[in-house]
């Protein structure tokens, strides 16, 4: 059996049975109509509306729609699309159309968080954490233990900043001289290191604001220039090393010392060691304050020079 039923424009539509639901294209107006349920038919072909619902009703629900409308404010019903807010189409026989919204201004909350984040470590927490290895490794060079500091110069020297892996190379070399050039008798006797190619001559200053101060003398007798510097300088007792400290006083650091010249100036240090150096103790005999030494190095990872300063 035909189903029949009236378009809006007033025009008369017969379509087979079975078709409930779907859309139909109105050959007079044009416009795609939903073929309705049996309450909505017409009968005997003669115009009439069947009795029930109003004509003009939503087919989501059935409840009277406004002239005009295209959205049914009782169930969401959109007579353009045939879908129900949310998505779910109540049309038989037709796919649903659902659209997505993607939350742009969300995902740019989001990206400049990480971008913050990021940011944030590569100027602020990169830079702390590079600062606070070299501290952790000079400490352990300060208390003597240079086994200890030399692997951990080399097991975070690829983790550093640009600028403390050039000072964690410069330590890494100088840490193995003097562990090659102090050691056993050289060591505990406090024997000096004199080469040919870099002269030292050093004398005791005196005290001032609280750094130990050195009259330090270099000549260089090599054939390229010595760049002198703070981390070049430091005073040792049997097992304290103390590093050259930036000072007001320190008028060497930054100095370049050209082949067969001489340069001299004070060198500043942090403390004094706590462990003197014991020079020409024997076996067997006991230490007594007049043999009681400390030693001044200059190392730059190339060359190494050693004396005694008496303190």
């Amino acid at each position: 059996m035909a189903i029949k039923f009236q378009c809006e424009c007033g025009k008369h539509l017969s379509v087979k049975d079975g078709s409930e639901g779907k859309r139909a294209k109105c050959p007079a107006c044009g416009r795609l109509v939903t073929v309705p349920a049996a309450e909505f038919r017409l009968q005997g072909g003669d115009g009439a509306p069947a009795p029930g619902p109003a004509r003009n009703a939503c087919p989501g629900c059935h409840q009277e729609l406004a002239e005009g409308a295209v959205i049914c404010v009782q169930c969401g019903f959109d007579l353009r699309t045939g879908a129900k807010a949310g998505g779910a189409s109540v049309l038989r026989g037709e796919k649903a159309q659902t659209t997505y919204t993607i939350p742009v201004g969300k995902l740019l909350i989001g990206a400049g968080v990480a971008a913050a984040l990021v940011a944030g470590w590569f100027f602020a927490g990169a830079p702390l954490l590079s600062k606070m290895r070299m501290y952790w490794a000079v400490g352990y060079v300060t208390n003597g233990d240079l086994k200890q500091a030399l692997s951990y110069f080399e097991a975070h020297r690829d983790g550093l900043s640009p600028a403390n892996q050039e000072r964690a190379d410069l330590w890494i070399r100088q840490l193995r001289l003097e562990m090659e050039k102090n050691s056993g008798k050289t060591l505990d006797l406090g024997i000096e290191v004199k080469p040919d190619d870099v002269m030292m001559e050093v004398g005791k200053q005196g005290f001032a604001g609280g750094a130990f101060l050195a009259k330090v003398k270099i000549t260089n007798q090599t054939k390229e220039p010595l760049t002198l510097r703070n981390d070049h300088f430091y005073v040792r007792g049997l097992s304290d090393i103390v590093l050259a400290a930036v000072h007001s006083d320190n008028s060497l650091d930054g100095v370049v010392v050209k082949p067969g010249e001489t340069k001299e100036g004070a060198v500043a240090f942090r403390k004094v060691p706590e462990h003197g150096v014991i020079r020409g103790r024997l076996e067997g005999q006991a230490a007594s304050a007049a043999n009681t030494y400390y030693y001044l190095s200059f190392n730059d990872g190339t060359h190494y020079v050693k004396r005694t300063l008496p303190f």
